[in-house]
């Protein structure tokens, strides 16, 4: 007769193995602290921080779904507009960077890079999700122009040049006529006082321009031929 097994307690009883979510999801990011304190998120074993003034941002994190598609975590909420530009501007040179590569590897495919399309057009996906999720929280606008010069292929710095060459000719165009009438308007002043003394002329209800724009850059005007 055998005697009975002892119990098992519930710490020895055999434990299934849970899977590791970097084998059931090729997109993998993980949160990793550095000497300084900072946190440095870590996609695919490649270093990515996105830091700024000591803060981590946890919103590129993601997992696949048993259908296969990414699910990407909503970002959050960033009040200063500065640290989200420059957040968005990170997100937009890395997405170039994988338009740039996927392009080559699908002109080359070379021996075990057969998947690197498929691996970047996730990174690219991935990209744009983010993008499409910060896109809700800046308050800066490009114009419409700019982004039509950048599909031409043309220099989008040559509509802020133009912008302020226009700009600058119109505002001289109206300082111009601002200091002809304030000229006529002086003018026009010393002639009644001279001529009607004892006329009461109407008082100033806005500043006349200072004196130094009219002797300093502009030359005195002649008085009037009688």
């Amino acid at each position: 007769m055998s005697l009975p097994s002892p119990a098992l307690t519930p710490d020895q009883l055999p434990t299934r193995p849970t899977p590791s979510h970097s084998q059931s999801n090729p997109i993998t990011n993980q949160l990793h602290p550095t000497q300084n304190g900072q946190s440095h998120l870590y996609h695919n074993g490649q270093s990515n921080p996105y830091i700024s003034n000591g803060q981590s941002y946890q919103h590129d994190q993601s997992h696949m779904e048993g259908n296969g598609h990414a699910i990407i975590s909503a970002p959050s909420v960033i009040s200063d507009q500065k640290e989200l530009r420059s957040l968005v501007e990170d997100h937009l040179l890395k997405l170039s960077q994988d338009l740039f590569e996927m392009e080559i590897c699908a002109g080359e495919v070379g021996e075990g890079m057969e998947g690197a399309v498929p691996r970047l057009l996730g990174e690219i996906n991935k990209s744009l999700l983010q993008l499409n999720q910060l896109s809700s929280q800046m308050t800066d606008s490009v114009p419409n122009q700019i982004v039509d010069n950048i599909d031409r292929n043309r220099n989008p710095h040559s509509y802020t040049k133009n912008t302020l060459s226009r700009a600058t000719g119109e505002n001289q165009y109206a300082l111009g006529r601002v200091l002809g009438l304030e000229s006529f308007r002086n003018q026009l002043y010393s002639s009644i006082s001279e001529s009607f003394p004892q006329l009461p002329l109407p008082e100033r209800r806005h500043q006349p321009i200072s004196n130094r724009i009219e002797k300093d850059e502009f030359p005195a005007v002649p008085p009037p031929m009688r």
